[in-house]
């Protein structure tokens, strides 16, 4: 298999408390996993003063998805217990609880590094691309004080096809 890149982005406007956006998956085929990333609008458009690479996590305090109507994840915390957040998203990065291989620290993760993944691929079944909707809902404890950037990254599962003649197909849409 190989990962294909779904890439997307949606604005919270400034003073929001909440966020919902229904329409997350692309061409209805589901991702197997979803990178969450919050940054500052005026950070993502770029100045010489600012990062578009400083994620970070805005005061959130819950976090709902839903794939195909059934919850996934319904996560509640409060600014200081973000830590299984943390740890949850290096799991879907491929590490554990004792070694993260990617060298991403807590500490620097908290501060300017704060990407959200998300495993969504569930139980295995005999069907090997997924067709569905997702659904995502954030609250914040805090108005957001300046317009945020939601990039939403969502790896989908695509195939090599090769036919008896040799020929190798790979599938740019889905």
């Amino acid at each position: 298999m190989i990962p294909k890149l779904l890439p997307t982005a949606r604005i919270i406007p400034t003073g929001s408390l909440s966020f919902a956006e229904s329409s997350l998956s692309t061409y209805g085929h589901l991702p197997s996993k979803v990178i969450l990333g919050l940054v500052k609008t005026s950070n993502q458009l770029g100045s010489y003063e600012s990062s578009p690479f400083k994620f970070e996590l805005f005061h959130l305090s819950s976090l709902y998805l839903k794939v195909n109507g059934q919850p996934i994840y319904s996560l509640s915390f409060s600014d200081q217990s973000y830590r299984l957040l943390y740890e949850m998203s290096m799991r879907t990065l491929g590490g554990d609880e004792t070694t993260f291989e990617n060298g991403l620290s807590y500490d620097k993760w908290i501060r300017d590094s704060s990407l959200i993944c998300l495993d969504i691929s569930g139980t295995p079944d005999l069907s090997l691309i997924k067709d569905g909707t997702i659904r995502l809902d954030l609250t914040f404890s805090q108005a957001t004080d300046a317009s945020v950037s939601l990039i939403i990254i969502g790896f989908q599962e695509t195939f090599l096809e090769i036919d008896n003649s040799r020929a190798v197909f790979l599938p740019i849409a889905p």
